[in-house]
């Protein structure tokens, strides 16, 4: 597995998220949501996020993957990535709590290469991939970092 960064950070306000109870046919909102209330909100979460600096709000749809926990975007909404690369990249939605005073989002893109075993014999030196070195899927990781309630 190889890791690329992307620097790109993207500071967001989220405003609620829209839960609905299918026993009762109806929505309800959640102010100000913490990770705990995304949490608790699986399998079904809508986010309603301002970017700072634009009065556009994005609106992203997540789905909880119980298998590999976490979100994966739907219905082609925004997948929260701040370098807006738009690529052919499987898309994983991480929600964590935030390290700061405010509420942001990272990605970075993560490469699975097949590697042959004789690349691996190289003295303890780190592995390059070189030519032999084969990619086979790469994968977005956007992190959602959601500040708590002060």
């Amino acid at each position: 597995m190889e890791v690329e960064h992307l620097n790109d950070e993207l500071e967001v306000e989220v405003e609620e998220i829209v839960k609905f109870n299918q026993f009762i046919n109806r929505e309800s909102n959640i102010k100000s949501p913490t990770v705990e209330d995304i949490n608790f909100e699986k399998p079904f979460v809508l986010l309603r996020t301002r970017v700072s600096g634009s009065e556009e709000v994005k609106k992203s749809t997540f789905v909880f993957d119980k298998r590999h926990g976490n979100w994966w975007p739907r219905d082609g909404g925004w997948d929260g990535d701040p370098a807006g690369l738009k690529k052919n990249y499987r898309t994983a939605v991480h929600i964590v709590p935030s390290d700061r005073d405010y509420s942001y989002i990272s990605a970075e893109i993560w490469h699975s290469r097949f590697c042959p075993r004789r690349h691996f014999r190289n003295d303890g030196h780190r592995h390059r991939h070189g030519g032999r070195c084969r990619l086979i899927s790469s994968e977005e990781h956007v992190t959602w970092h959601i500040k708590g309630d002060s």
